[in-house]
């Protein structure tokens, strides 16, 4: 009788509070250039300049995951350095978390882990331990919160660098996650980083050299925060509509933004989405429809369009500058 009682009490207290299974959750960054994927080397023309990038590396911690219906979990202790040159699938650990809805971050490492604190003491393979090359600039001033190093300009004859230094320079971000993947107990948060905007407002024409956390390192840092990382396209939009069916001109942009279709089957309404996943423009389109977009800040921004059902069609990225 004991044991029944037991057994039963058991079974009450399983299905009374049921417990959440832990899921390998996963942060892939899209690297990306002018809405390409990104190849260390390559060269490109950003800012009206040309330029090349044989290094970028940068932190990322301070992970927050809001999810299932409004929770917010704490991804304590993880660190991620990011390399530009990588496929950009960074493991975050194992947590209670099934729908995600949104991420915050920062780029670079915070305060209780930046200054003071000896690289060697951590295990080889983690991201605060030592590097090579090295993202430690010595036990006063604290990590590199980014490596940047390459050339720009006319025949790419000036030299770019950024080693952002700081605690002053660590900034967080806040995005909203469309589409969220779930498969075999892996949850991958997919976000885009387009380096394109890590540039606005830097001289690439004439170069610079800044290991320090002011100057083009504090505007490095800040154009990490506003203007790079962005909301990868959700996996449900199909390309019913594809170049050249579907336009979006002039590109980069600075007062009017033209969205031209050839497909007959109109009206469509589109969407215009900021670098944290916030809608910032909507409306109805015909064939072809001209945008006053000079109000819109500098930066990164993707068109999305759905049929007159809310099925989305299509997409194209644009900047504006």
């Amino acid at each position: 009788m004991k044991s029944r009682d037991l057994i039963l009490s058991s079974l009450f207290i399983i299905l009374a509070f049921p417990t959440n299974a832990q899921n390998e959750i996963v942060f892939q960054v899209n690297h990306m250039m002018n809405g390409e994927s990104f190849v260390l080397g390559q060269t490109y023309n950003v800012e009206s300049s040309q330029v090349r990038v044989d290094r970028l590396e940068y932190y990322l911690c301070d992970f927050v995951v809001t999810h299932d219906g409004g929770q917010e979990t704490e991804l304590t202790d993880v660190y991620i350095l990011a390399n530009a040159g990588d496929n950009g699938t960074y493991p975050l650990g194992q947590w209670n978390i099934e729908e995600v809805e949104a991420l915050s971050f920062g780029v670079g490492v915070d305060a209780d882990h930046n200054v003071g604190i000896d690289p060697s003491t951590y295990p080889g393979d983690h991201p605060l331990a030592p590097q090579f090359p090295s993202m430690h600039w010595g036990w006063a001033s604290g990590y590199r919160f980014l490596a940047f190093e390459g050339f720009s300009g006319a025949n790419l004859a000036a030299t770019s660098q950024v080693h952002a230094l700081g605690d002053q320079n660590f900034h967080h971000q806040d995005h909203t996650i469309l589409d969220s993947q779930t498969v075999d107990g892996t949850v991958t948060i997919t976000l885009d980083a387009n380096y394109e905007g890590m540039f606005i407002g830097l001289p690439l024409e004439q170069g610079f050299i800044e290991h320090s956390g002011t100057e083009e390192a504090a505007e490095t840092m800040l154009n990490m925060k506003n203007s790079v990382f962005g909301q990868a396209l959700p996996l449900s939009i199909t390309e019913t509509i594809v170049e050249p069916a579907f336009q979006v001109f002039p590109n980069p942009t600075t007062e009017s933004l033209v969205l031209n279709t050839n497909v007959p089957e109109s009206p469509y309404q589109w969407m215009i989405f900021n670098a944290t996943g916030q809608k910032v423009m909507d409306g109805l389109m015909q064939s072809r429809t001209s945008l006053c977009v000079e109000a819109l800040q500098a930066g990164p921004y993707v068109v999305v369009v759905q049929d007159v059902h809310g099925a989305p069609l299509a997409s194209q990225r644009f900047v504006k500058e």
